[in-house]
């Protein structure tokens, strides 16, 4: 039975060059799937400290005229990428990125989340994480995070991706079948190849053993929906897949997504926070919140 059905994706955009490209994904996914895509841009600016009343009008005058001048540019660029192929709706939220949109979420929760990732790194990712890894922390449907070479400018007639082949990585838990059975989705869909990864540590079994229990392991489903290979290796799991990754070239990572919290934060698995800091693909998280 088919799990991944996204009858709502939410793409938000900074209306950065790289844009054009994350709609793209959304785009291929809602056209898929028969999707509606909900365009949304959280808009900040900070008012002056100290303004007189007469500068009231004046401030107001110009917001306005900022929030028609982005509703216009937000509107134009889901014409120009997604046409008349998707049903698209553009909104324009008010406040700081990551808090407008998780409780933009909150109130309207979509099936998918689309979101581009522009790979900020050092101490001050460390201490604020990107807004990408902000919303997947918290989100409770699948999200995909569009980074890497993803985001570069399409061909002016290639406006969507195209995705040939698929990565899902799996540790044989309970909470693994969710992630196959979406991958299997989006390869039947999309018409692409699975590869179904599993990385042994310390060598615990011998390679045989380990494929002979993936194979067990998958659903028998999941070889009649498309095209899957089943992979076997052995060291630390983020390495692992990361290494796999950049020498195969996987069009997209499925990833299951552990929810841990941490005091009053919600973090993401060790090894799934690598992937998705250095993999080399747009990555699908599949939130696996534990009850």
């Amino acid at each position: 039975m088919s799990l991944f059905a996204p009858r709502k994706i939410l793409c938000p955009l900074d209306l950065t060059p790289a844009s054009e490209s994350i709609l793209g994904w959304a785009g291929l996914l809602a056209q898929a799937f028969g999707s509606q895509i909900e365009i949304v841009h959280a808009d900040w600016s900070d008012a002056p400290y100290f303004f007189t009343q007469g500068q009231i009008v004046d401030l107001v005058a110009a917001a306005a005229h900022r929030r028609k001048t982005l509703s216009r540019q937000l509107h134009h660029l889901a014409e120009k990428v997604l046409g008349s192929r998707v049903s698209f709706t553009t909104t324009l939220l008010d406040g700081a990125a990551v808090d407008t949109l998780l409780a933009h979420i909150r109130t309207t929760p979509p099936d998918l989340i689309v979101i581009g990732s522009h790979g900020r790194s050092g101490f001050d990712r460390l201490l604020l994480g990107s807004v990408a890894e902000n919303i997947a922390r918290h989100a409770v449907c699948p999200t995909l995070i569009v980074k890497g070479p993803a985001l570069s400018a399409l061909p002016a007639d290639q406006l969507q991706p195209r995705i040939h082949s698929i990565l899902c990585p799996v540790t044989l838990s309970a909470a693994a079948p969710d992630s196959i059975s979406i991958a299997a989705d989006l390869a039947s869909v999309l018409h692409a190849g699975l590869s179904i990864l599993h990385i042994v540590e310390h060598n615990v079994l011998p390679p045989e053993d380990a494929r002979q229990q993936l194979c067990q392991y998958l659903p028998d489903e999941v070889r009649t929906r498309c095209r899957a290979t089943e992979i076997v290796g052995s060291g630390n799991p983020a390495e692992q897949i990361i290494l796999h990754a950049r020498t195969q070239h996987p069009d997209l990572i499925v990833l299951g997504a552990p929810h841990r919290s941490f005091l009053e934060f919600r973090t993401l698995g060790r090894t799934t926070e690598r992937v998705l800091r250095h993999g080399p693909s747009p990555v699908l998280l599949v939130p696996t919140i534990p009850h």
